[in-house]
């Protein structure tokens, strides 16, 4: 399968290609509506795999329509696109798309439905992030499209994978009240993001 997210110029436009079976196309994202972005493709993705830290329940309240299931809606000139992401278990996932006429508030015409596996799909958007970040850089990623790259989403999603970064809780004073505090070791962070192939 081939799912992968690209910038397409310096004017606020990106890009999805997808090869799922049968299924090919591209579609065109403007930066100019929210929740088109990279970011809210990574939180659904995150909140999908769920885990115990406060992070994932915020993400689920945000982005899941049920307990296994979430939209992604992309608007690219008069075409608006929805992606339904649903978690049939922990190996795989079905992809709905829906195609519809931006101005039109309905569900669009569905032109594909499939099943696949999940840590390929994770794998795939992992290395759309990892294109972008060599290709611009942090810094040139926002001078160039106008957001802010989601690295806190990025790392996350990918220590997600690869286990490589401990949060620990600490008690620190503050305001002379002892509070439970998290901590993550910086260095294994930039690790990780030089782990970028």
């Amino acid at each position: 399968m081939k799912f992968h997210y690209y910038l397409e110029n310096s004017s606020g436009w990106a890009g999805i290609s997808i090869e799922i079976e049968n299924f090919k196309k591209n579609y065109s994202i403007s930066y100019g509506w929210d929740d088109c972005d990279i970011k809210d493709l990574l939180g659904g993705i995150i909140s999908l795999i769920g885990d115990e830290s406060k992070l994932s329940s915020g993400l689920e309240d945000k982005y899941l329509i049920n307990d296994n299931s979430f939209e992604w809606t992309i608007i690219g000139g008069p075409e608006k696109v929805k992606f339904k992401f649903l978690l049939l278990d922990e190996n795989s996932i079905e992809i709905e798309i829906f195609e519809s006429n931006f101005e039109l508030n309905e569900e669009g015409s569905k032109v594909f439905t499939g099943i696949v596996n999940f840590k390929e799909l994770i794998s795939n958007i992992l290395f759309s992030c990892n294109n972008i970040i060599n290709k611009y850089g942090i810094l040139g990623y926002y001078y160039n499209f106008w957001v802010e790259f989601p690295l806190f989403f990025y790392l996350y999603l990918k220590n997600i994978i690869e286990n490589k970064i401990e949060c620990k809780i600490y008690i620190e004073n503050v305001n002379s009240k002892e509070e439970n505090m998290f901590k993550t070791n910086i260095e294994n962070e930039f690790n990780l993001i030089k782990s970028i192939e």
